[in-house]
């Protein structure tokens, strides 16, 4: 059933209830009229989702995460390893935060 269908069906039957005599095409024609008004109803009332609130939850999380890091113990929360040997010395990003000194638990 058609959408144009249905409003003729109801159309048809609120007429029928409240007592008010129309010929077929007379419902045909209030039909196409009521649905053409229902969608341009819909369209103009239609409003699209604020990305200020998409945001926000974004930003909300990214804060949560953030928040709930630990320092890194390897490199106590410099983001660098320092080894240093006999003849030499090396320096290199910590393995486990990633040169970020804090990491997820």
């Amino acid at each position: 059933m058609s959408s144009l269908d249905l409003w003729k069906e109801l159309i048809a039957e609120s007429l029928e209830q409240h007592g008010v005599a129309a010929t077929a095409e007379q419902i045909d024609l209030v039909a196409e009229d009521a649905a053409g008004i229902a969608e341009s109803i819909s369209e103009h009332s239609f409003r699209p989702a604020d990305p200020m609130v998409r945001e926000l939850a974004e930003s909300q999380a990214a804060l949560r995460r953030e928040q709930s890091k630990v320092t890194c113990a390897p490199c106590h929360g410099s983001g660098v390893i320092t080894t240093s040997g006999p003849y030499h010395g090396s320096t290199s990003q910590c393995w486990k935060c990633r040169g970020e000194g804090r990491h997820t638990p």
